[in-house]
This record gives C-alpha cells, sequence and structure tokens, in this order.
C-alpha cells in the first residue's frame, strides 16, 4: 500500500494524490468529492497556487468493528 501524500510540481500547476482508507458503508464518491473540493480550495487560497489535478486513491475499506 502507498501511504500519505505525494505533490508534484508541475509548469502547468501542481498534482497531488491522496492514499485514503474508508469505512464500509460510506458513499465513496461523496468523500472523494469533497476532500478534492476542499483540499484545491485550500491550497489554492493559502498558497495562490494553481492546483491542477487531486488524485485521491482508495486503499482500502474498513469495516466496522
Amino acid at each position: 500500500m502507498s501511504r500519505g501524500i505525494k505533490v508534484d510540481v508541475e509548469e502547468s500547476g501542481i498534482v497531488i494524490d491522496l492514499h485514503i482508507i474508508v469505512e464500509y458503508g460510506v458513499n465513496i464518491n461523496a468523500i472523494c468529492d469533497s476532500i478534492v473540493h476542499n483540499v484545491k480550495y485550500k491550497l489554492e487560497h493559502n498558497t495562490g497556487l494553481k492546483v491542477t489535478k487531486i488524485n485521491v486513491l482508495v486503499e482500502s475499506v474498513r469495516v466496522k468493528e
């Protein structure tokens, strides 16, 4: 399993890979959309840099205990 966050700086902007684990039963599409929106907004707002792509990679689904 890859871990964490990978950031690549390219001429056109920043590309980010986020590796996550989700809990069974959650709406994966909604979680990923929310992560992409929040990360992009906060990075562009706080740094002024352009985010060209954010990849959210679901590495695993965790079962509730």
